[in-house]
């Protein structure tokens, strides 16, 4: 039976895209010395790692790209906004 629908080709692995993902994931952390562990980390297991850096807004962050090729950015919030939200232990 044909109902007019193409038949879109079936999408490939992962692994087989070579565009970029269209978005940046971010994981807020309380420390620059976390933001270091988890970058170094990330590097240990393959990942493409950019190092942490002090940025002009005050904080402190990296990136690192997992397997499906998004971009994440690890970084501290410094101040009263990433006090409230990451409290220290």
């Amino acid at each position: 039976m044909n109902t007019g629908i193409p038949i879109l080709p079936a999408t490939p692995p992962a692994q087989e895209l070579t565009r970029i993902a269209p978005i940046t994931l971010a994981h807020n952390l309380a420390s620059e010395a976390e933001v270091d562990e988890v970058l170094a980390e990330a590097a240990t297991l393959g990942a493409d790692v950019s190092p942490a850096t002090r940025r002009e807004w005050g904080g402190y962050s990296g990136y690192f790209s997992d397997p499906d090729g998004f971009r994440w950015e690890i970084a501290v919030n410094p101040g009263d906004t990433g006090a409230f939200v990451l409290p220290t232990s």
